[in-house]
């Protein structure tokens, strides 16, 4: 599974703190975040549906498609049920694949939506030297389903999955 396609992920989040790095009109940025917010709630994208929401014509909605193609941002796939509107390519523009060990502390940057302080970070850095990514990854998720996005909470989560060996090997495995 690619960074990106993480369930702690927030794709509209990143979009917008990395408008900068890409080359978009205003229309091509409110077109994308249409399109990711269709895809996270996995509706079916037609032409008429995306003029309707942005408030254009059809070709103008084509015009913009056109261009995020052109651009590698989009890849347009047909499929059983209809169209499929990807933008991986967005996340992958002119960037490396990135480890998920060496990206945590931007996760938990974004997740916690402010930079993490100097306390945070060395909390963070500890658990990485003493536990699995996986396993911090997943007291980030259980933390971010409960409303309850803190280093304490956090930190409980990671005991009690070493505490319990089924739970443990069942995050190790990525069964969950």
């Amino acid at each position: 599974m690619e960074w990106y396609e993480q369930p702690y992920f927030h794709h509209r989040d990143w979009i917008l703190s990395h408008l900068e790095e890409f080359q978009l009109s205003e229309k091509e940025i409110l077109l994308i975040l249409v399109l990711d917010f269709f895809n996270e709630h996995s509706q079916l994208i037609s032409l008429s549906q995306l003029s309707q929401k942005l408030g254009e014509s059809e070709s103008e909605v084509e015009k913009q498609l056109s261009s995020l193609l052109e651009k590698g941002y989009l890849e347009i796939r047909s499929s059983k049920t209809g169209p499929v509107f990807d933008l991986k390519g967005l996340f992958l523009h002119d960037r490396q694949e990135v480890e998920i060990k060496s990206d945590l502390f931007s996760i938990f940057d974004q997740n916690f939506n402010r930079p993490l302080s100097s306390t945070e970070l060395q909390k963070l850095s500890d658990w990485q030297k003493k536990y699995d990514v996986k396993v911090i990854l997943w007291a980030l998720r259980e933390a971010l389903i409960n409303e309850k996005v803190s280093f304490p909470y956090i930190e409980t989560c990671i005991l009690s999955a070493y505490a319990d060996s089924v739970k443990l090997k069942e995050i190790l495995e990525d069964q969950r």
